[in-house]
């Protein structure tokens, strides 16, 4: 997968709404987790944004790490206004403790996630999220599993896809916009 293309779609669909202030809450920072947030890094300091320290939470990967997270960055004196989660349980926890907060998503706070779980159009609101083409990449990995080592024709079996930004209604314009 193409992690640094989804990360790119994300960060840019929140600049086009109007956010600068945007945190990054992620895993441990291993393989796909390490490309998205270091792709979410250097997006934004190729548009010129810095990224607090504070902006970028790692947590265990569950909905409880994305809500402790969130908890963390709405406590700070300059909170964001927008979130982009390394994946959707992670932004379902930060769904849900915006709710718990009393903050409405996306008038106060705008979630994007990373995965698009089939319980991603189910949150409240939906989830915008970068959607992970699983039948595409089952159908390469089926190819590649069926060819002999002596057949290929692509030089060793490396393939990339691209994911795709789905927007639901978890994200709005910045607020004061």
């Amino acid at each position: 997968i193409d992690n640094r293309a989804g990360m790119v779609a994300a960060v840019d669909h929140l600049l086009d709404k109007g956010h600068e202030r945007i945190a990054f809450i992620g895993g441990r920072p291993l393989g796909d987790i390490r490309e998205r947030r270091t792709a979410f890094y250097e997006h934004l300091e190729e548009k010129g944004i810095a990224v607090p320290e504070e902006y970028v939470q790692n947590v265990v990967n569950e909905p409880a790490g994305g809500n402790a997270a969130y908890r963390n960055l709405v406590a700070l004196d300059n909170p964001p206004t927008a979130v982009v989660c390394s994946t959707d349980h992670l932004a379902t926890g930060v769904l849900h403790a915006a709710a718990d907060i009393g903050l409405s998503v996306p008038e106060d706070l705008s979630v994007v996630g990373f995965d698009d779980i089939p319980m991603a159009s189910f949150t409240v609101p939906a989830l915008t999220t970068v959607h992970m083409p699983i039948v595409e990449m089952t159908a390469v990995a089926a190819r590649l599993a069926m060819d002999e080592a002596g057949d290929r024709q692509d030089g060793g079996g490396n393939f990339v896809v691209t994911p795709q930004l789905v927007v639901r209604k978890s994200t709005g314009q910045a607020p004061g916009r």
